[in-house]
Order: structure tokens, then C-alpha cells, then sequence
């Protein structure tokens, strides 16, 4: 999940979040080569769009699927 700095009171979160719908089941997108993308990350925020290390920000992504779920 890659590094994790701890943060106030020793609470440590990588970021990344998981889409979970109304039964209990993981949603995700897919990456390039078809593989499941189970966490979106979510310390990148929407207006620096990527991080130093090239990173994307997936924000955007999460929101988008939040909707769909919605009207499922």
C-alpha cells in the first residue's frame, strides 16, 4: 500500500479508499491490462492532479463511481 506517515495522536492512513456497495461487495474499475483497481487513492487531491512521485489523483474517479453506485 506504500508508505504511511503517522499522523496526529499516532493515527497512520495510506489514503486509499475502497468502494463497497450495498451487499457487501467491492467495486472497481480496471486497470490497463484488465485487473481489478480495489483502492482509489485519495490523498492526491483534485486540484494538485498528480504527486511528486507521478501519481495520479483518483478523486475525481471515486466521485464518479459514488454516482453511478447511487443510481444502481
Amino acid at each position: 500500500m506504500g508508505d504511511v506517515e503517522e499522523g496526529a495522536l499516532g493515527f497512520a492512513h495510506s489514503g486509499d479508499f475502497a468502494l463497497i456497495d450495498k451487499k457487501g461487495y467491492i467495486r472497481s474499475r480496471t486497470d490497463a491490462f484488465g485487473n481489478p483497481k480495489i483502492f482509489y487513492k485519495g490523498i492526491i487531491s483534485e486540484q494538485e492532479k498528480m504527486d511528486e512521485d507521478g501519481n495520479e489523483q483518483e478523486i475525481s474517479m471515486l466521485k464518479d463511481d459514488i454516482k453511478i453506485l447511487l443510481n444502481e
